[in-house]
């Protein structure tokens, strides 16, 4: 099965979902297509430089589109990558082929818009059997299957929706709405962990949101709350959380919001592959005020999460994070998410279990099993080359054992894209030390995480194989500190790249550095 991820800006998520996130080009000029003209003029607290910049504008900014380098590459699609662990599903008697009564079996589950009666899969077949041989091939089914995805995707695919003022709007109206009118303000409903757990396969101990509810004004579901602690360590940055930590509960928390909004409500697989994060994009007071009336401040950063798109097979929302007592406390960490929609019946397969894995190692977790998302992570960095304000270097991730993904879908474990962003920050942290040196500068200040992108095709399913990590850190600024990551990580195929699984790009900078504009390339 292959890997992808590919970067969102800061560059991750987050990302995102593209996880990490080459920056795709086409899904940021895309998303200007959906971005109104009348982009009338949220206003933001830029906490760096104490002054307001309008939400609106912000977003303009992201928007514009960086070009992209000649020799980086975007990873497939998701649906690209693993069409043919779905084809391979489908042919039962592995012949290379797919004969009628295979189709049978699965055409309603895969291709459910098309087939509803006898005729309809007669129809199918014929379709796709485009060179009249009878039986359906893997290219055959692969341009069938490439192109149900982006019909059913009718807004030009949550991927390219990552980017908007739009959404953030809307949900203000609903907030001002409440504001104004007496007997509607925002309400906080109760949502247990275990109501959670029917429909989405994300549980303890990657699951640690607490607190968790709905948001309601009047009979309208406008998204979720929760608190969150701090549990990953995070030794070279500042903050209340590391950026991993961030990016993990956001996305949890994103999936929650689109499980709420998903009509279907059995257990479905939200993967999140494309993700833009941004820090000190404060949204609407309406919105901050509500969020900090019906979750009161104890002491923990706060979530609040809605759905901004929704279709059977792709899904995005938008996840603010609040670290402060107030919205003009603390940080304000922005998250847009794309995920990939899988029914938990389809879900095994495009990840059927791997032979030979420990069953000891698998889900459910325990508390007396080991919590990776307490432990450092040890990645070194080797094979470093320094140019002037840059350095490039290698590093290594093992072939992934289940016991580094618990909680991350207990029967057919993946890494989690939050924990593999992870090993991107710590090798990155450890190459701004050699940089620093490299130049005379002995101390090590901590950083902070300003932009991130993260753009991915797949997941790493554990047992399969580890990953090759090629990195750049580029100084942009030694004095004020900031710092840019980027990496291309690869599937390790006895020691050779193999497919491309991802790109990731993050901007550090010191704490008392100015907010810096995101940056694509």
């Amino acid at each position: 099965m292959k890997l992808h991820l590919t970067a969102i800006a800061i560059v991750v998520v987050a990302a995102t979902t593209s996880n990490a996130f080459v920056v795709p080009s086409a899904s940021i000029t895309s998303a200007t297509h959906s971005h109104s003209s009348s982009s009338s003029f949220l206003k933001m607290k830029m906490k760096m430089n104490a002054t307001e910049t309008s939400f609106a504008t912000a977003t303009e900014n992201l928007l514009t589109p960086a070009p992209e380098p000649e020799d980086r590459s975007s990873p497939r699609s998701f649906w690209d990558t693993n069409a043919k662990s779905l084809f391979d599903s489908v042919d039962v008697d592995k012949s290379g082929n797919i004969d009628m009564q295979e189709l049978k079996q699965v055409a309603s589950e895969l291709f459910q818009d098309s087939v509803r009666d006898k005729e309809d899969l007669i129809r199918l077949a014929r379709d796709m059997d485009t060179n009249k041989d009878g039986v359906i091939d893997f290219n055959e089914f692969k341009q069938r299957w490439l192109s149900n995805q982006e019909q059913a995707n009718t807004s030009k695919g949550a991927r390219r929706r990552v980017i908007t003022s739009d959404d953030v709007m809307q949900v203000e109206k609903y907030f001002l709405k409440a504001k104004e009118s007496e007997g509607l303000s925002p309400m906080k409903e109760e949502l247990s962990y275990d109501d959670i757990q029917t429909v989405i396969d994300v549980s303890r101990p990657y699951y640690a949101l607490e607190n968790e509810g709905t948001v309601k004004i009047g009979d309208e579901t406008i998204g979720f709350v929760a608190d969150v602690s701090q549990e990953m360590p995070f030794p070279h940055e500042d903050g209340k959380l590391g950026f991993s930590e961030i990016t993990r509960h956001m996305a949890i928390a994103g999936s929650v919001a689109a499980a709420l909004r998903n009509p279907k409500k059995s257990t479905h697989y939200y993967l999140a592959l494309n993700g833009l994060m941004r820090r000190n994009e404060v949204p609407p007071s309406s919105i901050c005020d509500g969020i900090e009336e019906i979750i009161p401040f104890a002491g923990k950063p706060r979530i609040f999460a809605y759905s901004t798109h929704f279709n059977k097979r792709e899904s995005t929302s938008e996840i603010f994070l609040f670290t402060g007592e107030t919205h003009g406390d603390g940080d304000v960490v922005r998250m847009n998410v794309s995920y990939k929609v899988i029914a938990a019946t389809l879900y095994s397969r495009f990840f059927p279990k791997v032979k030979g894995i420990d069953k000891s190692l698998l889900g459910p977790w325990t508390p007396e099993k080991s919590n990776p998302y307490t432990e450092a992570i040890d990645i070194p960095i080797s094979d470093e080359v320094f140019d002037r304000d840059s350095i490039v270097y290698n590093a290594k991730i093992p072939k992934v054992c289940p016991s580094k993904c618990y909680g991350h879908f207990d029967s057919s474990p993946c890494l989690p894209v939050a924990f593999l962003i992870g090993h991107f920050v710590e090798a990155g942290m450890q190459s701004v030390d050699l940089l620093r040196k490299k130049n005379g500068i002995a101390n090590k200040p901590l950083l902070i995480a300003k932009h991130g992108f993260l753009d991915a095709a797949n997941l790493v399913q554990a047992g399969t194989y580890g990953l090759n990590l090629k990195g750049m850190t580029k100084c942009i600024d030694m004095d004020k500190g900031v710092y840019k990551f980027t990496f291309d990580a690869f599937a390790d195929e006895d020691g050779n790249n193999g497919e491309k699984i991802a790109y990731f790009a993050v901007t550090f900078a010191e704490t008392e550095c100015e907010d810096l504009a995101p940056s694509y390339d």
